[in-house]
């Protein structure tokens, strides 16, 4: 029975991490274009082909492909749809790319912005892995395609905010004057620029208050300017960033930040009526933050380097350098990062305690109880390593069908 139970935990292991580790997976025969190269800058309407011949592969099987950026987890760039290669020919498409399969050779042309989009200011290109699966059993990966690369790009420019209320430019009240809770408040910002020229697409404006996000705006920026409006309902402070949207991460302008704090009753003195510009600035997080990297000691200063980049705002969102690395203060960052911490310690502490079993039931010396304790300890850790294994899936299927999270799938 404990060889049995033993056997059962080792091929749920193998199983779990065959699925979880993208590191092991072959290459692909038969790829014939378009991995391994570096593609040119993004443009609105430009496509990537890639080919692979499928001849060699199980004809009576079915297929699919996935796109996804390297350091995103969860986010894929572009998933086909699944295609029988018994078929013939056939074709399909969706929001980020569009296949055609003719005779035996695939071709997959990307199209979306996602998976043709730069990485953003860095030293490195982004990666973009390119994976095969086969439909039965679910999510079974097959072979890596390969992988292509996007270049990085710089965001910056002379950023600088306009807020007002009511109808500009003639009959409104523009921020650093009084701005009133409950009223409709509009936001411009300027001088958006990407590898030094004005940028022309969707922005996202990303709005927090003291006590938490509170929405995004999308908009679309011309000529390296975008607006939105939204009322803010308390006199919290205000802070506004923007940034790039798009699928696993969202790309912010640097210093690009602004923060106002509505009142809840305006003199009419103190409506700022002239047509006001402001620039904006770092986001501030305060001398405590950064003390707390002092304490770090400085033998260390990589590492405390990784904590002042954390508290100035890794990824665009200031955060908090922790024993376990940078926490953003995004609630999806939050959760992804506390929900794979407790994943990792789940399954540790199962595995702990089968190995405990073992030692008890080896050191039994044939007393009933000891044995009864150690296989109670023994079904209890794959029990809670079952659980480990298929929380991800039950974590997506109550996070976003049920409670509709935001992160957890969709």
């Amino acid at each position: 029975m404990v060889k049995k139970l033993f056997l059962s935990l080792l091929i749920f292991i193998s199983i779990f991490f065959a699925t979880q580790t993208k590191v092991l997976a072959a290459d692909c025969t038969g790829v014939l274009e378009g991995v391994g190269v570096t593609l040119e800058e993004y443009q609105p309407g430009m496509t990537h082909d890639i080919k692979i011949d499928l001849s060699s592969y199980d004809q009576d099987e079915e297929y699919y492909i996935k796109v996804k950026n390297f350091q995103a987890t969860f986010d894929d760039e572009c998933q086909t749809d699944t295609f029988p290669l018994n078929q013939g020919s056939q074709t399909g498409s969706n929001s980020s790319c569009r296949w055609y399969l003719s005779g035996s050779v695939l071709t997959l042309t990307l199209t979306g912005k996602e998976p043709l989009s730069p990485a953003p200011s860095g030293t490195q290109n982004d990666v973009h892995v390119v994976n095969l699966y086969r439909r039965e059993p679910l999510s079974n990966l097959v072979c890596r395609i390969g992988e292509y690369y996007t270049p990085q790009v710089n965001l910056g420019g002379n950023c600088s905010w306009q807020i007002w209320q009511g109808s500009a430019p003639n009959n409104a009240c523009y921020y650093p004057g009084c701005l009133e809770i409950n009223k409709s408040t509009t936001i411009k910002v300027m001088g958006l620029e990407m590898n030094g020229q004005p940028y022309n697409e969707e922005v996202q404006f990303e709005i927090y208050k003291t006590s938490g996000f509170i929405m995004d705006q999308n908009a679309q920026a011309t000529g390296g300017e975008a607006q939105t409006a939204f009322t803010p309902t308390s006199n919290s402070k205000h802070t506004i960033s923007i940034q790039i949207p798009r699928i696993g991460r969202n790309y912010t302008w640097p210093d690009c930040i602004i923060s106002f704090t509505p009142q809840e009753n305006c003199g009419a003195d103190q409506c700022n009526s002239e047509e006001t510009t402001v620039g904006g600035g770092p986001r501030s997080v305060g001398a405590d933050v950064f003390s707390l990297c002092d304490q770090i000691p400085e033998a260390n200063s990589e590492l405390r380097e990784k904590c002042i980049e954390c508290a100035g705002g890794e990824g665009g969102l200031a955060g908090i350098w922790t024993a376990i690395g940078c926490i953003k203060r995004d609630p999806q960052a939050i959760v992804e990062k506390f929900i794979k911490l407790g994943l990792g310690m789940g399954g540790g502490v199962a595995l702990l305690s089968f190995l405990a079993a073992g030692f008890i039931y080896s050191t039994s010396q044939g007393s009933p109880e000891k044995v009864k304790s150690a296989k109670e300890m023994m079904t209890a850790s794959i029990v809670g390593i079952l659980f480990v294994i298929f929380s991800v899936t039950l974590l997506q299927f109550i996070g976003w069908s049920i409670f509709k999270i935001p992160g957890f799938g969709g």
